[in-house]
């Protein structure tokens, strides 16, 4: 009898929920999986499809299920220069630039090592050797551009000799920087957002304390820029701004006033297209387009599956799954479309009701089975040892395809 009581209840519920949640369910990676740091700045996925993560001690290589972590080696020329990761690229040929704080390098896929830059390039070696340098970011003229120190600098991939030009104002990087579409290098430096055209050796202030105007003191960003050529840009305190190439200025988006980092545009498996959005006061949230709408992503101590609560530095789309990868100050976090998410909703648990009575939260495990069904449900009290096995049983999807009744949590949470 309970158990028909059960399900009525689950059923209930279901039916209540929203076709598509919007709170994500996150598998989180740190240096109990193997990472070498929880501090991510970056992530990068290669041409073979592993991913790759820079982090403040260390780059990391994951297969899918273990890290292999590479640092500097003392006395060793062909292993990282630094071991803080500041930017990750890959180049029209395949090599992976590894940006760190003691300079540049490329992974030789073929040997498994490191080369240094600039090899052929004496007069620019120790700044681009014992400086903190940038993501390196590549134009459509086989040249490559970073910030150092106070300074621009294009990369000749062939070569591998460089030109410099000094940043206006005495601006100092490593910021962000991107090339368009169009070959102009848009860059943040001291917090101002810059373009610069290489053709003409110009710089062009559009964001930023320096600016005229004052409704532009915004400290720049993220620079993104869609298949379809539309140009973003973030800021901090003014979330993002969109670039209106007839008037040629950044045209503040009407989103939420709010810090971004990063960001990426999605179109969830409902068909609702997204950003996600690194920042705000939870450290993530969910931009719904077209109506603007923000969708926080709350940590919840209780919800292992909750977003973690840090900032998000990087955003990355896997092309080939549609998984998500964001590179946190507490690790790494992992959405995957694919699977099963939960909508978490707050229900009281009466005293008298001995079902849910243990004030121990509870953990879950379900077997996925075809659309329509959830079979071998568990729940158990973490740290008793003791639970209920509901066995196996059978419910029917409720609205959009793969939903699923779930479980509950015995502290008095719901997950369904």
């Amino acid at each position: 009898m309970k158990k028909v009581i059960l399900l009525w209840i689950l059923l209930q519920l279901t039916m209540t929920l929203p076709a598509q949640s919007l709170r994500a369910a996150f598998v989180h990676y740190g240096p109990e999986q193997g990472l070498s740091h929880e501090e991510v700045f970056c992530i990068l996925q290669d041409q073979r499809g592993l991913l790759w993560f820079g982090t403040s001690v260390g780059l990391n290589r994951f297969d899918g299920r273990r890290f292999e972590v590479f640092l500097p080696v003392p006395g060793d020329t062909t292993s990282l220069p630094g071991e803080r990761i500041t930017g990750l690229s890959q180049d029209s040929k395949g090599r992976m630039w590894v940006s760190t704080d003691r300079g540049l390098c490329w992974f030789d896929w073929q040997d498994g090592v490191f080369h240094r830059i600039p090899p052929a390039d004496p007069e620019h070696t120790n700044l681009l050797r014992n400086s903190t340098v940038s993501r390196l970011a590549f134009d459509g003229r086989g040249c490559g551009w970073l910030l150092a120190g106070n300074t621009l600098v294009r990369l000749d991939l062939t070569a591998l000799t460089t030109k410099t030009f000094p940043l206006p104002d005495g601006a100092a990087g490593p910021g962000q920087l991107t090339v368009d579409r169009r070959g102009k290098i848009w860059l943040t430096a001291l917090l101002n957002t810059w373009r610069f055209d290489p053709d003409t050796g110009e710089y062009r202030l559009f964001l930023g304390r320096a600016a005229a105007d004052p409704a532009l003191h915004f400290d720049g960003g993220y620079f993104y820029e869609e298949e379809d050529g539309t140009f973003w840009a973030s800021s901090w305190g003014a979330g993002l701004w969109r670039y209106d190439a007839r008037r040629d200025t950044l045209v503040d988006f009407p989103d939420e006033p709010a810090v971004a980092t990063c960001f990426l545009r999605d179109t969830l498996r409902g068909g609702e297209e997204v950003f996600w959005v690194g920042g705000g006061e939870d450290g993530l949230y969910l931009l719904m387009l077209p109506d603007h709408k923000i969708i926080r992503q709350r940590h919840n101590p209780l919800d292992p599956y909750s977003h973690n609560g840090t900032m998000v530095r990087d955003i990355l789309r896997d092309s080939q799954t549609g998984i998500i990868w964001l590179a946190t100050d507490k690790g790494i976090e992992k959405y995957d479309p694919h699977t099963m998410r939960f909508s978490r909703e707050i229900m009281p648990v009466e005293p008298a009701n001995q079902f849910l009575k243990s004030p121990l939260s509870c953990r879950m495990r379900i077997t996925r089975t075809p659309i329509g069904s959830v079979s071998g449900a568990e729940v158990s009290s973490a740290g008793s040892g003791k639970g209920i096995n509901f066995s196996t049983f059978y419910l029917p999807s409720v609205g959009t395809a793969g939903k699923f009744l779930t479980w509950f949590k015995t502290d008095g949470e719901h997950y369904g």
